[in-house]
C-alpha cells in the first residue's frame, strides 16, 4: 500500500507541479489580450443552453420528481460543503460550497481558492467565482441521482474575466444512507478564443456522522484535478465536512 500511495506521488507530481499561480495569472493574461472579452458572452452562452432545454414539459416534469419527495427527502434540501485540498509540500485548494436543490433543479455555486507556499517570499493566492445558474436533475432515485449543469467560472483576479461552465455529474447512495459519493466534471468555455480556461474532475465520498432534526452532518474525502488553460495542472487530496438541510 505504501508502494502504490508512493507510485501515485510521484506520477502525479511529474504533471507539472511548478508555480501554478503565476502560471494560470499569465495564460488568462494572455487570453484575454489575444481576443474580445467574454463576460457578456458567458452568460449570454449558459441561458441559450437552457432555453434550449426548457422549453417544454417543465411544470409537469417538476411535478413528477417533487412526488418522490417523501422517499427522497433530498430532493428539496440545502447542502453546505467545506472542503479544502492539499497537493503535500506545494499548495493548497479551499472549496466552500453551498447547493439548493428544488426537485428537478438545482444551483450550485462554489468559491475557489488556491493558495501556493512560496519559500522565497510571500505566500500567493489566486481564487476562482463558480455559480451554476442552473442544473437540471435528470435521474432522481434512492440510489442515483445524474444531473447536468450550466453557469459561469469567474476569474477574481488580473483581467477578472468570466467564462460559460458546464457540469456533469453522477452521485450514488448506500441503500443503508450512511455512505453517498459524487463524482463530477466541470469545463469552462472561452466563446470569444476558443480556449479552455479550466477543465476539472473531481470525486469525493461521504460518511454520515449525525442526523439533528433537519440538520444532516458527513465527513467527506476525496481528489481533484484542474488543467488550466491547457497547460497549468493542479491536484490535490480533499478532506471535508458536508451538511444536508432537509
Amino acid at each position: 500500500m505504501k508502494k502504490l500511495v508512493a507510485i501515485l506521488l510521484v506520477f502525479f507530481s511529474a504533471l507539472g507541479v511548478y508555480a501554478q499561480v503565476d502560471a494560470i495569472k499569465s495564460s488568462s493574461s494572455n487570453n484575454s489580450s489575444g481576443g474580445e472579452r467574454s463576460s457578456g458572452r458567458g452568460a449570454a452562452g449558459a441561458a441559450d443552453f437552457f432555453v434550449y432545454l426548457l422549453v417544454d414539459n417543465i411544470i409537469p416534469w417538476q411535478q413528477q420528481v417533487l412526488q418522490k419527495r417523501t422517499e427522497i427527502p433530498e430532493l428539496v434540501s440545502l447542502e453546505l460543503r467545506l472542503q479544502t485540498g492539499l497537493q503535500p509540500s506545494t499548495y493548497y485548494l479551499a472549496l466552500p460550497r453551498i447547493r439548493a436543490n428544488w426537485g428537478a433543479f438545482s444551483t450550485d455555486y462554489r468559491r475557489s481558492y488556491l493558495i501556493e507556499s512560496n519559500p522565497l517570499g510571500p505566500t500567493k493566492d489566486i481564487s476562482w467565482n463558480d455559480w451554476q445558474l442552473l442544473q437540471l436533475n435528470l435521474v432522481n432515485t434512492a440510489a442515483a441521482r445524474f444531473r447536468i449543469g450550466g453557469g459561469i467560472m469567474s476569474e477574481a483576479f488580473e483581467a477578472r474575466q468570466t467564462f460559460t461552465e458546464y457540469t456533469i455529474a453522477l452521485g450514488l447512495t448506500s441503500k443503508n444512507k450512511i455512505y453517498n459519493g459524487e463524482f463530477e466534471f466541470r469545463q469552462a468555455a472561452d466563446l470569444a478564443t476558443g480556449s479552455t480556461p479550466r477543465w476539472e474532475l473531481n470525486a469525493h465520498l461521504n460518511k454520515k456522522l449525525f442526523d439533528r432534526k433537519r440538520i444532516h452532518g458527513y465527513l467527506t474525502g476525496g481528489g481533484v484535478f484542474q488543467q488550466y488553460y491547457g497547460k497549468t495542472n493542479v491536484w490535490a487530496f480533499t478532506a471535508g465536512l458536508t451538511f444536508k438541510l432537509y
